[in-house]
């Protein structure tokens, strides 16, 4: 067995990775075409294809403009997306500006929450694309990163690839990138299915072997 120091160990290890600095359409609501560009960095452009809004922390002066009346363009699919405030910004990583995916990270999922932002997913479970209505859909999600920077290059979208380190969350046994997903949660009530093991324990239709950890049994189960 993997100690759960080990487990956490493997599963946070530090990576060295790439940071890609994009440049996102931005336009004034109600305007038909983009005039302006925030740039914005992220480890992933793959899940560009996710999106539903930027983020700036409402101190940053440097984006104190946009904090009303203005939107942005997913450079990918073409969807509209808001620009919004947020205090969980880190003013200091990359550009300040950040892309939100709701439904593939923890902290943008949060913030989603705060600013009633659609939730889109993009994987299945298998890492491949779906639903996008794009090329990319049935990509590998790292062959769709591929094809994704040399598109965003293609269209002068792509300002700049620096090498980046990085905490990526890794299977303890396949070694496999951690992917996050939005999940169905079940949930059991378990205090009814305690009594049921208890009493069937108590009148001899459940025994152990050996007997000595029947206390434990009692103990793990509960005084309900």
């Amino acid at each position: 067995m993997i100690s759960a120091q080990r487990a956490l160990t493997f599963l946070f290890r530090v990576e060295f990775g790439l940071l890609y600095k994009l440049r996102y359409p931005i336009r004034r609501r109600g305007e038909l075409h983009s005039t302006r560009h925030l740039e914005v960095c992220t480890t992933r452009p793959e899940t560009i294809l996710g999106d539903t809004a930027l983020a700036i922390h409402p101190e940053d002066t440097r984006y104190s403009v946009y904090h009303q009346d203005w939107e942005a363009v997913n450079p990918l699919t073409g969807v509209i997306m808001s620009i919004v405030c947020d205090s969980a910004v880190d003013r200091e990583f990359g550009t300040g500006v950040v892309k939100i995916t709701p439904a593939h990270d923890h902290v943008d999922y949060q913030l989603s929450q705060r600013h009633n932002l659609r939730v889109i997913s993009i994987f299945n479970t298998t890492g491949h694309v779906i639903d996008t209505n794009t090329p990319y859909d049935g990509l590998d999600r790292y062959e769709a990163r591929a094809r994704i920077v040399k598109e965003l290059q293609s269209r002068d979208l792509l300002v700049s690839t620096t090498s980046h380190p990085m905490r990526l969350a890794r299977c303890s046994r396949s070694r496999d990138v951690l992917e996050p997903l939005l999940q169905p949660q079940w949930y059991v009530r378990t205090t009814p299915l305690a009594r049921i093991a208890k009493h069937l324990s108590h009148t001899n239709q459940l025994r152990f072997v050996p007997e000595e950890f029947t206390d434990d049994w009692y103990r793990w189960l509960g005084t309900q």
